[in-house]
């Protein structure tokens, strides 16, 4: 979907090519699919990711892999994500950040930046506190231009780096 905040919304994949038993053919990568459920809830909605049974009721084991690697992840960093609100800020080559409360959550997904290195727009606030969720150490430059967020490049995930500003 496209960044909708105004009312909540729902995209409805599949993780395979149809939204019945297909032979297990083209699975989506564990890698897409949490970019899609990141990108969702960086654009203020919610990723409902659907799998058809194989004929006898199984899950294919591809995908089945696919939401076991989803759950690890979720019990890692489910704060970033679960109850939050798409913004400040709107999706961009960088990643998506979702909000709560007096905390932004960054995703820096390096595969679209090519550095661990972001500027974004100023906050209407300071920033009085900045940590990598997903490790490592990261700096923060601000003023009334722009912020800057430099990751440790020592410790970039390839698929998601988190960065909590409070």
């Amino acid at each position: 979907g496209h960044f909708q905040i105004d009312r909540p919304w729902e995209t409805n994949l599949t993780m395979s090519e149809a939204w019945s038993w297909t032979g297990g053919k083209r699975v989506k990568t564990f890698r897409n699919c949490l970019r899609l459920l990141i990108q969702c809830v960086g654009s203020g909605g919610n990723l409902a990711l659907n799998t058809g049974p194989t004929p006898p009721g199984t899950i294919n084991p591809p995908e089945q892999d696919n939401y076991q690697r989803i759950g690890e992840w979720m019990r890692k960093y489910e704060d970033s994500v679960r109850g939050k609100t798409g913004g400040p800020y709107k999706p961009a080559p960088w990643g998506v950040s979702c909000r709560k409360d007096n905390r932004i959550f960054l995703h820096v997904l390096p595969q679209f930046t090519g550095t661990p290195e972001i500027t974004i727009p100023p906050l209407p606030v300071k920033i009085l506190d900045c940590e990598a969720l997903t490790g490592g150490d990261v700096t923060i430059e601000q003023n009334a231009e722009s912020i800057t967020i430099k990751l440790d490049p020592e410790h970039l995930d390839p698929i998601d780096n988190i960065v909590i500003l409070a």
